[in-house]
């Protein structure tokens, strides 16, 4: 449990006293320097509570004495100590203001103000120019109390009239300060500025520091609407640059406090963006905008001027270009969120203002052109239904293309460094793939216009080119980035004819002399999910015979791929590329490319001497194996014949003798028992992989994620061994329902597994939703027998639910079935906090939903009209249903997600319990039979990667212990083990997934209404409780709360608390966090403290 602030503040003030007592040189210096950090934690953090100072042994209010002692001794220090001393303690208020400016910082009432502003005093109260002068730079950084001292603000005020340039220039900072917090001072400050600023003797550097100080006489509108009408009569008094651009720049933030003032300084910032003005004017004149933009732009009047001005600007050439970038960001904004109804505009003029954008986006300036492009991209999607710019998406999507090809182009003498080259191409994609998004009906056009650039550049001559390395090494790079953009337009638009495109593309590619193996590879391995898709998730009976033909010239280009990919593999093995020899095996992996993955990983084993790493690639190796086999049972049934053309081309798959050979007629007969014996062989190979990599733990973290994976998948295809044997047995329905729940749970656990890594990335998650969306149809599936015959054990919501659940927002056709099932007309309310990977097309598994929930429906509508006579045949029918469904199911390949390949630390938090007897989280607590436990909870996060994309905003956790968890009567050797931190294999997922469940259905339905709640119920195994808490989360990921178990009820005995936590996220998503240490316990005794 990490310490928090309150609990260091007594060993800081101690460290400071010793720093500041230190005769060394410089250390008193450090110490003051370092304390100032510390104070700004102790700022930010709330009050602790009883309850944690309870736990850390805190007194109440130890650590504001703390605080204020520090502060005595740094004012101290001030007013004693020398220049150096001096700058230093300045220096940390200093930060602490900037943090309170920025709101990072809470205020805290200081206990001694009149004893801190006796000691500024009394360094004030010198002959030296220098202390006077930082002495009142430090009463600017306390105006929260110093602006209440009548004495302080005479002393201030007074020192305007110094003979003495720096005391003038503190005073003015100090007063402008005070002026922030008190609308009297203010007022009283703005005349004698005025005074200031118009007197002839008013030296050039007083001027500059009393404008800067005209910017905070503004603490109320008022006085803001007071001050800059006399500012705007200083405009007209200043002629030269150097005070007329500081005064702008005092307007504008003036301007910002009042929306009464804003248009009237927007006029006045127009003024100065005449052909005269200079750049430094110009930039400070966008730079004001800007500021003013940041407050919302419904502030800001949206006039043909300033977007006349705005595009004068970026079309002038002899304009500094990060002024054009400036005033293209501006536009940019104003065009995205104020743009008013097209139809009232002149289309004339918006046409205009369109040329210069489309114009810029052809600038030699990288960051201009990027900007240019993506003010087009946003307004296509907003015009795009105007009869005037309906062609503006194609235009758009050319121009990005266009400026893509000119990367590939070979120009030597650009003088461009390779990542800027890179980065500029990554850009263009992510902006290509949004327009894919918008308009989706330019996939097509898009990959056309692409695949014919492309396909220009690879025919041209670049051998002898002198920037030939150069050269090649961008266009690799480039490629790369390409085919990701070619790979979502096909995930989008699956069509046979942009197949064919893309496999024409690809022939171009390995027929160019210039590009490396590895781009190669990825290429060839592109189609692969597109011609696998079109074999899996059908029956042969239910393809017409032309597609039969259609699926055969796939099945042929499916394969033709795989060789071609795994001749590349050798030849990256031949050179000893084994960086990209294992990122292509990566990628094979996540595409369901196991031909691929199970050679790659067979090969790189024994290249490395790490023992960790070879038994980690020993184990990918057999799984990829164990995979490979499943689809070699797809190929084979199709009479592929890639084993003899494995066998003509001399490649050898590692591990290919110990499996064995799978001939066509067993991966035809569906029913045999050799292709459940194949089955079994791949899920036993699976298990293994997984052992593996728990032979090489060094701590409980290590390889969590991929141990849990391997264990889910392994259980999944077990259970569908057990559901093929039980379909060809004689007594199928009695064990159908243990089947079903069965596959329910392994769903629930791979919801469970995609909610409980925050770090995982968006892809990784929707492939981990495929794999949780497959359970629920197979749980569903399994039950059609069950909810045909009306069975009492089940009913439509236990499985229909789940799958309802994971199709929302997939697939509406199919929820429109499942929900007229189950009688509803609007989603149920659980549906309303989700997850963020609820979005993904999985066209394999959705293709066998739909199938399923139709069948289903046609057999339930029998169902309804027939007599029990009749409702055995109806049966066999949806036995036989559960058959076609699976094979479809088996048909479709697995995948991996890429998160797999990256090993490290789960995200997971700990929980740590006291109550009034113990201070020791590991300690056992004690309560007295009949009563309850009053626990102070700390949750702690762990393992969090500092660029998490999302901000953690709340905690929750569920408590839970039962009678059963009595430790009293488990022997010794059990019980030692029961209290050490739980082991992978040790946890109970069954207990995890039913924790889960309900603190997911607690956050979802009464976090908002309540702090924590307790219930208490009976199980099958004797009576427990259950206790929901939330926590306020720190900046440390941290939170206290305390909370009632109500153990009344028990018995006396030594009992386990379990647990489980989740957190909200800024986007209101759900995650679920590991639990990385054992529940705390409690002994319920009689005699407490003997």
């Amino acid at each position: 449990m990490e310490i928090i602030p309150a609990a260091s503040a007594m060993n800081w003030s101690i460290e400071l006293e010793r720093g500041l007592r230190s005769k060394k040189p410089g250390q008193s210096v450090e110490a003051i320097l370092q304390i100032g950090p510390r104070l700004e934690q102790l700022s930010r953090e709330p009050e602790p509570t009883m309850a944690v100072c309870n736990m850390f042994g805190l007194v109440p209010g130890e650590d504001r004495l703390f605080a204020n002692t520090i502060l005595l001794r740094l004012a101290e220090a001030f007013r004693s100590g020398d220049k150096h001393m001096k700058v230093s303690v300045l220096k940390v208020f200093l930060s602490r203001r900037k943090m309170k400016f920025r709101g990072k910082s809470k205020p805290r009432v200081v206990a001694n103000q009149v004893e801190l502003l006796r000691k500024v005093k009394m360094a004030f109260n010198t002959e030296d120019v220098e202390s006077r002068a930082l002495a009142l730079y430090l009463l600017g950084c306390w105006a929260d109390f110093a602006k209440d001292s009548a004495e302080i603000r005479h002393m201030v005020l007074s020192t305007l009239s110094s003979c003495h340039i720096l005391e003038v220039k503190a005073s003015l900072f100090a007063a402008g300060c005070f002026s922030e917090l008190s609308d009297d001072f203010a007022n009283v400050l703005l005349q004698r500025l005025l005074n200031l600023l118009t007197s002839d003797k008013t030296h050039s550097a007083v001027i500059l520091a009393g404008i800067r100080a005209f910017a905070k006489l503004g603490p109320t509108p008022l006085s803001a609407n007071r001050a800059y009408k006399r500012g705007l009569k200083l405009v007209e008094q200043y002629s030269d640059e150097n005070c007329l651009i500081p005064l702008l720049i005092s307007l504008s933030q003036l301007s910002s406090k009042s929306t009464l003032l804003i248009s009237q300084q927007v006029e006045l910032l127009l003024s100065f963006l005449t052909g005269k003005a200079t750049s430094l004017m110009q930039a400070t004149v966008l730079k004001c905008l800007q500021f003013i933009l940041a407050g919302g732009v419904c502030r800001i009047p949206i006039s043909a001027n300033l977007l006349k001005r705005l595009v004068i600007m970026i079309d002038e050439p002899k304009i500094s270009s990060p002024v054009q970038c400036r005033a293209l960001r501006i536009l940019h904004k104003i065009l995205l969120y104020g743009l008013p109804n097209l139809s009232g505009m002149d289309m004339l003029e918006f046409g205009k203002l369109l040329t210069v954008i489309e114009t810029a986006t052809q600038s030699p300036i990288t960051s201009k052109r990027i900007l240019a492009v993506q003010i087009l991209v946003d307004l296509s999607g907003k015009v795009n239904e105007v009869s005037e710019f309906s062609g503006l998406p194609q235009r758009v999507s050319s121009t990005i293309i266009d400026l893509f090809t000119m990367l590939l182009q070979p120009l030597p003498d650009s003088g461009r460094l390779e990542s800027e080259v890179k980065e500029e191409g990554q850009h263009l994609l992510k902006i290509l793939l949004l327009m894919v998004e918008k308009h989706p009906n330019l996939t097509v056009w898009m990959l056309e216009k692409t695949f014919s650039s492309i396909e220009y550049l690879l025919n041209k001559q670049i051998v002898g080119f002198e920037g030939e390395e150069w050269f090649s090494s961008v266009t690799m790079k480039l490629l790369v980035f390409l085919h990701k953009f070619v790979r979502a337009c096909i995930e989008k638009r699956n069509e046979a004819a942009l197949s064919n495109q893309v496999k024409v593309l690809i022939e171009h590619i390995q027929e160019s002399s210039f590009i490396n193996y590895y781009t190669r590879t990825v290429y060839s391995l592109l189609l692969h999910s597109c011609f696998i898709s079109c074999l899996s998730g059908n029956d042969d009976k239910d393809i017409p015979s032309r597609d039969k033909d259609v699926g055969k010239s796939f099945k042929k280009c499916l394969v033709d791929q795989e060789i071609i990919a795994l001749e590349l593999a050798k030849k990256m093995l031949e050179e000893k590329e084994y960086w990209f020899v294992w990122k292509a095996g990566k990628y094979a992996a996540t595409c369901g490319s196991w031909f691929m993955a199970a050679f790659i990983f067979g090969e790189i084993t024994n290249k490395f001497q790490s023992k960790v790493c070879s038994w980690w690639l020993k184990s990918l190796a057999e799984f990829a194996h164990s995979e490979w086999r499943l689809q070699l049972i797809l190929l084979e049934k199709h009479g592929s014949g890639l084993t003899n053309l494995l066998k003509m081309k001399n490649i050898t798959i590692p591990l290919r003798d110990d499996l064995g050979e799978i001939s066509e007629e067993i991966a035809s007969n569906f029913h045999s028992a050799s292709y459940t014996e194949e089955l079994v062989a791949a899920y036993s190979g699976i298990r293994s992989s997984g052992e593996k990599l728990a032979e090489i733990l060094i701590s409980n973290q290590d390889f969590f994620f991929q141990r849990w994976f391997l264990n889910l998948r392994s259980q999944v295809l077990e259970t569908v061994v057990d559901l093929l044997r039980i379909l060809n047995s004689d007594s199928a329905m009695y064990f159908l329902t243990k089947r079903s729940f069965q596959l329910k749970r392994l769903a629930q656990e791979y919801d469970l597994l995609a909610t409980s890594f925050i770090d995982m990335d968006y892809k990784s998650s929707r492939t981990v939703t495929f794999l949780a969306i497959s359970c629920s149809l197979l749980a569903f599936s399994t039950g059609f027998p069950l909810l045909i015959n009306g069975s009492q054990v089940c009913s439509n919501s236990m499985l229909i639910q789940p799958l309802l659940r994971q199709l929302w927002n997939i697939d509406h056709e199919t929820c429109s079935d499942l929900m007229l099932l189950l009688g509803l007309s609007e989603p149920e309310s659980c549906f309303h906090l989700q997850s963020r990977n609820q979005t993904f097309e999985a066209r394999e598994i959705i293709k066998v939903c739909s199938y399923a929930v139709k069948r289903y429906v046609g057999l339930k509508k029998k169902s309804e009209g027939e007599n029990k006579k009749n409702l055995g045949q109806l049966t066999n029918e949806s036995l036989q249903l559960i058959f076609d469904i699976l094979k479809r199911w088996l048909s479709i390949p697995s995948r991996v997600p890429n998160y797999f390949f990256y090993p490290r630390h789960c995200v997971g938090s700990e929980l740590f319990a006291f109550n009034n007897d113990t201070r020791k989280p590991d300690a056992t607590m004690m309560v007295l039979p009949g009563c309850q436990l009053s626990l102070s909870l700390c949750l702690q996060m762990k393992n969090i990667p500092s660029e998490l994309p999302v901000k953690i905003t709340k905690l929750y956790c569920i408590l839970h212990s039962s009678t059963s968890f009595d430790m009293s009567k488990l022997n010794g050797e059990s019980k030692e083990k029961s209290q050490s931190q739980l082991r992978f294999q040790d946890w109970t997922i069954d207990e995890m997934v039913d924790l889960n469940e309900k603190l997911h259905h607690y956050v979802s339905e009464t976090a908002e209404n309540t702090k924590h709640r307790r219930k208490r119920d009976d199980d099958n195994n004797g009576l427990s409780i259950n206790s929901f808490v939330c926590f306020e989360l720190n900046e440390r990921r941290q939170g206290f709360s305390t909370c009632l178990l109500d153990v009344s009820a028990f018995p006396m005995g030594c009992y386990r608390i379990k647990w489980h936590s989740c957190c909200i996220d800024n986007h209101g998503s759900y995650w679920s966090l590991l639990p990385l240490n054992s529940g705390p316990v409690f002994t319920i005794h009689k005699c407490i403290g003997k």
